[in-house]
């Protein structure tokens, strides 16, 4: 089936980036589509399309390219070409005009932000205020992700740094977005450098700001106005799998030590910036029961596997415990911890849980 990917470029310090072209392609086929003011952004946009993982094809990596960096996005011909008079250039006018209107948003967001400065009052001050700090905005991002696995167990979370590592995301989405074949499905993007957001295909929508989130009423609040985005809503939510519990120990786990004496952090093993398969990070190194597993993790089908399976969890820039996606924790010395088994014999009591697992490295 034949999509159309528009290709965007940073051209403006602020502002996100602007389209340059489109590419209309069909399996490993395509053709550029550039106003002539354009065409010297085709060059780059060869390299990010035809430098690839050997084996891939060009529509797959096209799609993983979308969700993956802010530089390009796909259209699908199914959704926005089913009138066949429409031309990809027709697409570009469209996706510019897109442009525009977000831009005309920032700048006008800008100039209350500034009238806000003048005023001088704290709670103008606070209005504008950064995302703030970042320990609590980690914190909090994986709160989130935790819960709308919890309640939706179909989820993944996938740690990715689009934009040459601009970003700082978690992606919260099913599995088959962030594979090879890279399908089209709702994410929600939880920037640390930026807003909370849930993309669907072409259109996004910014849910919140991280001064939203820790102002709320209730934690929930935050979730809910995720899923009536998203337009699911769970009557209850299921049992805890094997899977959300290594999530829910992480956001508690980071919860616990927001004002420990050395920051900490949650990352993948895996590396994933702009869509290019990254290095490992190299966390699992001291952790050799953690090395074995990789032989044996079973394949879901997302990139960069089987090492982005693993989440380190870091005390300042030293990994203390490694957690698999698949249930089990590894410390240092010992053997692995099956979390689920634990969990239960806790009553199903988190905290408590990891405070008894993590206790010697607060």
């Amino acid at each position: 089936m034949p999509i159309v990917a528009i290709h965007s470029v940073r051209t403006a310090k602020g502002f996100p980036p602007e389209p340059v072209g489109v590419w209309a392609i069909e399996d490993d086929h395509c053709t550029p589509h550039y106003p002539s003011a354009n065409e010297h952004f085709i060059g780059r946009a060869k390299k990010a399309l035809f430098f690839r993982p050997q084996g891939v094809r060009l529509e797959d990596w096209a799609f993983h390219k979308a969700q993956s960096s802010p530089n390009w996005r796909v259209y699908e011909n199914d959704i926005f070409l089913f009138d066949q008079t429409i031309e990809p250039l027709e697409v570009f006018s469209k996706a510019q005009k897109e442009h525009s209107a977000t831009v005309a948003k920032i700048k006008e967001w800008a100039v209350h932000k500034r009238q806000l400065a003048e005023v001088k009052n704290p709670a103008a001050e606070h209005e504008i205020a950064s995302w703030g700090s970042k320990r609590y905005v980690v914190s909090e991002s994986w709160w989130i992700a935790s819960e709308l696995v919890r309640r939706h167990p179909e989820l993944i979370v996938y740690e990715m740094h689009p934009g040459g590592g601009s970003y700082d995301v978690l992606c919260v989405t099913r599995p088959e977005v962030v594979s090879p074949g890279g399908a089209t499905r709702p994410q929600v993007m939880l920037n640390r450098a930026g807003t909370i957001q849930v993309h669907d295909g072409n259109h996004h929508e910014i849910i919140g700001t991280w001064n939203d989130a820790f102002a709320a009423a209730t934690p929930h609040t935050i979730i809910k106005a995720v899923e009536k985005s998203l337009a699911v809503a769970p009557e209850k939510a299921p049992a805890t799998t094997p899977r959300a519990l290594v999530y829910r120990f992480i956001a508690t786990a980071l919860s616990i030590s927001v004002n420990a004496r050395h920051p900490w952090d949650a990352r993948c093993e895996f590396v994933d910036s702009s869509g290019e398969d990254g290095p490992r990070a190299g966390y699992l190194s001291n952790f050799t029961a953690a090395e074995e597993a990789l032989r044996s993790t079973p394949a879901i089908g997302i990139w960069g596997e089987p090492q982005s399976h693993f989440w380190a969890l870091l005390r300042g820039q030293d990994p203390v415990a490694i957690v698999s996606i698949e249930g089990m924790l590894y410390l240092p010395t010992g053997k692995p911890i099956d979390l689920m088994k634990t969990y239960l014999e806790h009553e199903r009591r988190i905290i408590p849980m990891t405070v008894r697992l993590l206790k010697a490295l607060f």
